[in-house]
């Protein structure tokens, strides 16, 4: 990605790995979770290049309707961050056909 206001052109790179394990409670259809997130970052601009890494504990919960999950998540690092939104997962909607 680039600055647009920027008189300089600066190159964001951004990559990680996340890994969560879940704990489902099937009678209410809810699964918390917790896990590990480790993020590379690699800044680039005409005068220099720096990289960082940053390491995050993740936790959250899923609650399943429909034919997905609305799922509230947390990264927990120096700031909190969190995240709300819904996973569409095909086969619940297989599944609650066939019971």
């Amino acid at each position: 990605m680039g600055n647009v206001n920027s008189d300089a052109l600066n190159n964001d790179f951004i990559t990680g790995l996340m890994s969560k394990f879940y704990f489902p409670i099937r009678k209410l259809n809810l699964s918390p979770n917790v896990g590990f997130d480790l993020q590379g970052y690699v800044l680039t601009s005409p005068e220099s290049t720096s990289q960082s890494v940053t390491r995050s504990l993740l936790a959250g919960i899923s609650w399943y309707v429909g034919s997905g999950s609305i799922d509230l998540g947390f990264r927990i690092n120096k700031q909190v961050s969190a995240s709300l939104g819904y996973t569409f997962i095909p086969r619940l909607r297989t599944a609650a056909k066939n019971r």
